[in-house]
């Protein structure tokens, strides 16, 4: 259903039900009930004009980004969205993070680099929320040295949100460095996280000692049936939902949970 037809329908539907909330009374209670009613109407009135009211500012405040997402013009809403941070001075947590997602799906990389400067500059505080997000053009780079250097001081920080995934992305980018990081985060609560780190320590098997060896392989029969058939499913998808990385990785998420099936026992 179309942005507009939502808001004209959702206008009317309340507008209907209070007419006639306000009529039933007086032909199911009897008209000395609906006399005290409508003599204290204005209380509903009130309580209407400020609900509604709330609810139609929202809409028409945000009109054009929701006309944007509706007709999927992705460029003109990232342009929106630059124009609204840079110009307007509207820099906050909600439009940031819609920036990041508008700009990755249409693979602006550079995009997300202007706004983690802008974030540094203005409002440092915000890569608490941000950073981990913010990092993902590098990710997409590939330059382990430049990955070490953002999600360091971010994996050590424990106000950062999702702070798992700043540890796991310095940690991968660490090589013979970040293992024993890696090995931890096999106890994660993510699954994508537990099973990114179990794909890079089983395919370093020859860097790790005897007690992590083990480690890994207890790890192997308990990812294969915790990730198997529906359960599998929406266990994946949970950590998809929570977190924009899991989507960046989901690629290799998936091929670790088919391997995972397709292998009785993990070898090396």
């Amino acid at each position: 259903m179309k942005f507009k037809s939502i808001f004209w329908l959702f206008n009317i539907v309340v507008l209907v039900s209070l007419i006639l909330f306000s009529f039933l009374t007086f032909f199911l209670f009897g008209e000395d009930y609906a006399f005290v009613y409508w003599s204290n109407f204005w209380l509903v009135a009130v309580v209407f004009i400020v609900v509604v009211g709330g609810l139609d500012f929202f809409f028409i405040y945000n009109w054009r980004l929701f006309s944007l997402m509706e007709d999927e013009e992705w460029s003109a809403l990232l342009a929106w969205l630059e124009e609204l941070i840079y110009t307007r001075n509207r820099l906050n947590r909600f439009y940031a993070n819609l920036l990041i997602n508008t700009a990755l799906s249409v693979g602006n990389y550079e995009a997300v680099q202007r706004l983690e400067a802008q974030v540094r500059h203005r409002k440092p505080h915000l890569m608490h929320i941000l950073g981990v997000s913010l990092g993902i053009p590098l990710l997409n780079a590939g330059k382990p040295e430049a990955i070490v250097d953002f999600y360091g001081p971010l994996a050590e920080d424990s106000k950062v949100q999702n702070r798992n995934w700043a540890v796991f992305c310095r940690s991968s980018a660490q090589g013979e460095e970040g293992i024993g990081s890696l090995v931890s985060l096999l106890d994660d609560k993510d699954i994508s996280i537990r099973l990114l780190s179990f794909k890079l320590l089983s395919e370093n098997m020859s860097l790790l000692d005897d007690a992590r060896k083990d480690k890994v392989r207890s790890v192997f029969s308990a990812l294969k049936a915790e990730t198997e058939g529906s359960s599998g499913d929406r266990k994946i998808q949970k950590s998809r939902d929570e977190h924009l990385l899991a989507h960046i990785y989901a690629s290799q998420v998936d091929a670790v949970r088919t391997r995972l099936a397709l292998q009785e026992e993990l070898r090396g």
